[in-house]
């Protein structure tokens, strides 16, 4: 078949570009397939077939053009960060990351590589190669906001709000418009316990970027925080009026309407879930939500037509058995659990979960092993361990006495008292009657608040408590 003259390419390339840029990704698809018909080694063509693909829906279609155009011309910058958000998006920033490194290594690649590629690695929560690729971008461009504000980010990641601040502040002396610098100094001005700096601070955040979602989401907790109930309500339903399907923000409405026992905390999760019945990640969050209110027959009931389907996910197949185990139907949640772990999107969560399920079910060998699998995965899960070591007591195993013998896992040693006080018992009855006072003064953090608890956040308390700190 007789190639395509590079001019005609050129043209019809655009022309497909177009299309896209009107919205037309069928008719971009049709042209670019006519293309690649005669030139299957056109990695602008596979790129922006991609791109059609993923304009229609069409993921795995999507993933096969772009690795194609990256395999074709591994200096093709906008098909390796195309592909490289596909994988984000996935759910696997890791992988984001090796790829645009892999890129960059391979052909000096430009700014905008390299810096997803940290922005990724942060995001897969390897910090440490995170920094280190943000310095280095940091000294070829001192003053560039966007690797300013990411390590801000690091930074009140690793808990050195102070650190933070200080690149935010350098980030806005570069670029005062940066929203996102503002977004992240509100966190900073939160975790130092500067809850009325942080709403200004978000205010204009939401000035330089009307409507955003992120913002009017972190502007609901800092009024939650503040125990404005009234302006954290109305930020959270302005968000759900242009995201109607985000659950995240679902699940925060929820829980302040049920820690203020203002009205059906669930409603608007089921309206929701009226418009969009297919959507698992409403779902899943429902289903989360309903049952740390103990509202198990009701998650029940709207679950069920989506699991009759035969078409749920791993992750509302695991709270579906969740909920199953709390209503003592133990034998269909254990066969949902293990139906969960054998399929796509397994997490540690699941996996964990699924322990869980076994254990309530008397299925302790089983649970055995599924907690000890995700104990050799992940040695530092608590969660894990605990379910791990509840199987070994329930089977009578030895080896649960080494983890659960006071004897072999404490030591005595001698507390000095405070200065200040007499002895310990006086310490001790100053530093309860000052946590009961801010357990009356200080609302829950939100994402706890839901079963009802009135934990008080250690942050900035640590810092301001004499009798913490």
């Amino acid at each position: 078949m007789t190639k395509i003259p590079a001019d005609e390419i050129s043209r019809r390339l655009n022309d497909a570009a177009a299309l896209l840029k009107q919205g037309r990704p069928h008719d971009a698809a049709r042209e670019l397939e006519q293309i690649l018909t005669r030139e299957a080694g056109h990695a602008g063509a596979h790129y922006l077939r991609g791109a059609a693909a993923g304009a229609m829906g069409d993921i795995p279609g999507t993933e096969r053009h772009l690795r194609e155009a990256n395999r074709l011309d591994q200096g093709f910058s906008p098909a390796a960060l195309m592909l490289a958000n596909l994988m984000v998006r996935q759910g696997n920033p890791a992988a984001a990351a090796d790829l645009l490194d892999a890129h960059h290594s391979g052909t000096g690649a430009d700014s905008e590589v390299r810096f997803r590629a940290a922005e990724y690695r942060f995001e897969s929560g390897d910090i440490d190669r995170a920094s280190g690729a943000a310095q280095a971008l940091l000294a070829l461009s001192p003053n560039d906001a966007r690797t300013l504000v990411l390590l801000g980010r690091i930074h009140l990641v690793q808990e050195n709000p102070a650190a933070a601040e200080m690149y935010l502040g350098k980030a806005l002396s570069a670029n005062p418009r940066s929203a996102t610098a503002h977004f992240y100094l509100s966190r900073v001005h939160v975790q130092r316990g500067r809850l009325s700096e942080a709403a200004s601070s978000l205010e204009r955040a939401a000035a330089l970027r009307p409507g955003a979602v992120s913002i009017l989401q972190e502007q609901a907790r800092t009024a939650y925080r503040l125990n404005d109930l009234d302006a954290a309500i109305g930020h959270l339903q302005n968000a759900l009026s242009r995201e109607p399907r985000n659950a995240s923000l679902h699940n925060d409405l929820a829980q302040i309407l049920y820690t203020s026992g203002r009205g059906d905390h669930l409603e608007t999760f089921r309206q929701a879930i009226t418009q969009y019945p297919d959507d698992q990640n409403l779902l899943v969050a429902f289903a989360h939500t309903a049952r740390a209110s103990g509202e198990n027959e009701s998650a029940l009931r709207t679950l069920e037509p989506a699991i009759g389907t035969g078409m749920a996910g791993s992750a509302l197949l695991e709270a579906y058995a969740q909920i199953l185990s709390e209503l003592d139907q133990h034998e269909t949640a254990a066969a949902a659990a293990n139906r969960a772990v054998e399929l796509p999107g397994v997490t540690a969560d699941i996996r964990i979960g699924r322990s869980a399920v076994l254990l309530a079910a008397g299925r302790w060998q089983e649970a055995l092993q599924a907690a000890e699998a995700v104990v050799a995965d992940y040695p530092g899960n608590q969660l894990a361990m605990a379910y791990y070591v509840s199987a070994l007591e329930a089977l009578d195993r030895p080896e649960a006495t080494a983890l659960t013998d006071p004897e072999q896992l404490t030591d005595q040693r001698a507390i000095q008292c405070p200065d200040g006080f007499s002895g310990l018992d006086d310490f001790n009855a100053a530093l309860l009657a000052r946590l009961l006072e801010l357990h009356g003064s200080v609302r829950q953090p939100l994402h706890q608040s839901v079963r009802g608890g009135t934990q008080v956040e250690l942050k900035p308390l640590l810092d301001q408590e004499p009798l913490i700190a």
